[in-house]
């Protein structure tokens, strides 16, 4: 009896000690954060995300409540391609470029830090708003934000004829 105990008791030590260890290594970190966060899974996500970075995964989950179900649904069957990883273990952090399968042709960055010995997803960029703020200024940006709140949707006249 005490032999099954022991057993029972090194198994499960060793497998508390297996589940740290996902957050010990950044390409597992990377790979399973990102299959989540592409999927819209920001619950799951937030396993692998800094305390920081939770904040935006809470908004992105309040926000995808207002997303059509098929949107959903199509999002959920998407993938995630990791291109490359550039590991700076000095400096604690890892960069991470990758696409998903609904946007192929668009890579995005994924920066992890290192905490202690874990790895945490803590930023992720997206092209498009990169190089927006490339081309636009902060205030270039919002004073278009303005403009488009501004103005009703219309239909053009043409197409009520036809």
């Amino acid at each position: 009896m005490k032999r099954i105990l022991y057993i029972s008791t090194i198994a499960i030590l060793f497998s508390a000690c297996a589940g740290n260890n996902d957050l010990s290594d950044p390409n597992l970190v990377a790979e399973n954060f990102l299959k989540d966060y592409i999927t819209m899974n920001y619950e799951g996500a937030k396993k692998y995300s800094s305390e920081d970075f939770k904040g935006l995964l809470d908004q992105y989950q309040s926000e995808k409540a207002l997303l059509a179900e098929d949107v959903i649904e199509e999002t959920a069957l998407a993938t995630v391609e990791i291109k490359n990883m550039e590991i700076k273990e000095a400096e604690g952090v890892a960069i991470v470029k990758f696409s998903n399968s609904q946007l192929p042709d668009i890579v995005d960055q994924l920066e992890l830090r290192k905490v202690e010995d874990s790895w945490y997803a803590n930023n992720v960029e997206r092209t498009v708003d990169v190089e927006l703020d490339k081309k636009f200024s902060d205030e270039d940006i919002e004073k278009m934000m303005e403009e488009a709140e501004d103005q009703e949707e219309t239909i053009p006249t043409s197409e009520i004829t036809e």
